[in-house]
């Protein structure tokens, strides 16, 4: 467990971290449309390719023998993964957080009735009757 005051700067870390990886993973699927948009394009283009099924054989064909869209996609899961596991610390530091401050708040209110308990009792042999306020 972390000390009280070290818990904001720890969750901010990791939240600059899952946005540092949110923009990577968008990136990545940019990249992975464009590839996309381009191999759409080539089977467009290609006269060869007298029907649907053909298209889509070729696309499919293109798409697999695309090492930049392998790598991309490889890079993808990769951060999405990453990024993931980051979500999971943070909600684990958040819920270690709000247990640390309900003991806080626990320790504080035995604290307060013990102080209301002493000074009941004081009160008492000083009147010799119990008040309550």
């Amino acid at each position: 467990m972390l000390s009280l005051n070290k818990y904001p700067e720890t969750i901010a870390e990791i939240q600059r971290l899952i946005l540092d990886y949110s923009k990577q993973i968008r990136s990545t699927a940019e990249t992975l449309a464009l590839i996309d948009n381009e191999i759409d394009r080539t089977i467009a283009n290609d006269p060869n390719l007298k029907n649907d099924a053909q298209r889509k054989a070729e696309r499919d064909r293109l798409r697999q023998a695309d090492p930049t869209r392998k790598k991309a996609i490889d890079l993808l899961n990769n951060v999405t993964d990453r990024r993931n596991g980051l979500e999971i610390d943070l909600e684990y530091y958040r819920l270690e957080l709000k247990i640390q401050l309900l003991n806080k708040r626990e320790q504080l209110i035995k604290l307060e009735r013990e102080e209301t308990i002493d000074s009941d009792e004081y009160q008492y042999l000083a009147t010799g009757t119990m008040q309550r306020w």
